[in-house]
């Protein structure tokens, strides 16, 4: 890798409140606000159970993630790790996993925004919107690195203020005995609700693509577990907000949860502007995806000979050829405008490098004479995921 000196590196700029608040918004804007109906819809009165195994995975992958980046503390941390013990083919299938994922993931916001935004609108224009939109972000992205942080920490700390209100109500209610009304659906499936979890709670993976632009690199490992424990604290409240405030019976469709909560708590008719809010946060979660893809393209050239060239940058020292091609390959693939098609890819791109770090990482235990557990578990609850994905057939993730 390129010092911090080298006319090719990126600028060390983000601290640790950078990455948790990077963290926080990849995670929760993605999916919270649209699944919390849904997760305890399918889980029921054990809703809470199905919370702990994902928040358990989540915790359990950021110790994973940890000995990946110790390893290496580089963007490519996840597929070098693979490379290293389980070698080439699962190094060059864990970096096709995280491409796809990262892909399919913004095509599939991009969409889900669209569709929100203009509903009524024919396809050309859907297409349009949303190729013109990953345009903006690829021309703001070019703007360097200070000035899309400023975006995204502006906007993960409104984010952050609106959370730790829901989640006091939430708490409040639960601590003040409000009376909850059974939450269910026609039939209710704890793994189903499990898996709404999981997906909310999915993303702290991008702050390893930041791990060249960290000024002190112990910070990126920290972020992983601060992250994931302030959105498992923020989906908990939540949850309760929706639980005591809510009948989710009269909630049609879902998604709407938590404008149907605000308008019980408030006594005004507000769920249809918080939709607007959680398009917003998406549009923004998706942005951090997209800085995080662009950053692992450029350390991929770093290490490869062949695509050198993507490690050129502009100016504003950012990757300049790696932000092109992902504004072209995303605007491409929201051109297949089929919400199904879209998560299903990025669930399998997901759910397969998430294990083989997971994998690696209780290989790599095992040969220092030290027992894996947490590892073992981690990488066994991936698979569990895997399984339980395709037997369910989710119809959405995000």
């Amino acid at each position: 890798m390129a010092g911090s000196t080298d006319p090719v590196a990126l600028d060390k700029t983000l601290s640790l409140k950078d990455l948790v608040l990077f963290g926080v918004i990849s995670i929760f804007g993605s999916g919270g606000f649209n699944l919390i109906g849904h997760a305890i819809g399918q889980g029921g009165d054990y809703w809470p159970l199905a919370l702990a195994g994902a928040a358990a995975l989540f915790l359990g992958s950021s110790k994973t993630y940890e000995e990946a980046f110790n390893e290496f503390k580089k963007n490519t941390s996840e597929s070098d790790f693979l490379e290293k013990y389980f070698g080439t083919s699962a190094s060059y299938a864990t970096m096709i996993s995280i491409l796809v994922f990262s892909v399919f993931s913004m095509a599939t916001i991009l969409v889900l925004c669209v569709r929100l935004i203009l509903p009524e609108a024919a396809w050309l224009t859907q297409s349009f919107t949303a190729v013109a939109l990953v345009t903006l972000m690829g021309l703001f992205s070019l703007q360097g690195m200070k000035a899309n942080t400023t975006l995204v920490n502006v906007s993960s700390g409104i984010l952050v203020f609106i959370l730790s209100t829901f989640s006091l109500i939430g708490f409040g209610g639960a601590v003040n005995g409000v009376s909850s009304i059974p939450a269910v659906v026609p039939e209710p499936s704890l793994v189903q609700s499990f898996l709404y979890f999981f997906y909310i709670l999915a993303g702290f993976d991008v702050l390893m693509k930041f791990s060249e632009e960290t000024k002190d690199p112990s910070d990126v490992p920290k972020s992983f577990y601060i992250s994931n424990s302030i959105a498992i604290v923020f989906v908990l409240g939540l949850s309760l907000a929706v639980v005591n405030f809510t009948d989710l019976k009269k909630v049609k469709p879902l998604e709407r949860a938590i404008g149907f909560m605000l308008n019980n708590v408030t006594g005004a008719n507000i769920k249809g502007y918080f939709s607007v809010i959680a398009v917003f946060f998406m549009i923004i979660t998706m942005f951090v995806t997209f800085l995080a893809t662009t950053r692992y393209i450029f350390s991929l050239g770093e290490k490869y000979e062949g695509i050198k060239f993507m490690t050129v940058l502009n100016e504003h020292k950012v990757p300049t050829i790696p932000i092109i091609a992902t504004t072209a390959v995303v605007g491409a693939t929201v051109l297949i405008n089929h919400f199904g098609t879209l998560v299903s890819i990025a669930d399998l791109a997901l759910g397969g490098f998430l294990f083989l770090v997971a994998a690696a990482a209780t290989k790599a235990k095992y040969e220092k004479g030290e027992t894996p557990i947490v590892e073992g578990l981690t990488a066994a609850g991936f698979v569990g995921v895997f399984t339980a994905t395709a037997l369910n057939n989710m119809p959405f993730i995000f």
